[in-house]
């Protein structure tokens, strides 16, 4: 499985992901237990995830108001919908 090209740009806590922009921060210390690739930091949902294998690390808190977890998508990096 291919690797994504990520960049992480710390002026504005964002990183681009073979060119989607999200904040959040390249988290070398957390790798992906599955590939061994460095996770990503999600600031938007508070959460870890995988961008070579598209899924989330850390699961949902069970809390149906949270407000980190209420709108995340089943996969970090769903797919982008062209009209």
């Amino acid at each position: 499985m291919p690797q994504p090209h990520m960049v992480e740009n710390d002026d504005d806590a964002t990183v681009t992901i073979d060119g989607r922009i999200m904040s959040g921060f390249i988290a070398h210390e957390k790798p992906c237990v599955d590939c061994g690739s460095p996770s990503v930091f999600s600031l938007g949902h508070w959460s870890h995830f995988c961008a070579g294998c598209n899924c989330w690390i850390n699961t949902h808190c069970g809390d149906p108001t949270c407000m980190f977890c209420r709108y995340r998508k089943k996969v970090p990096l769903a797919p982008i919908l062209h009209g």
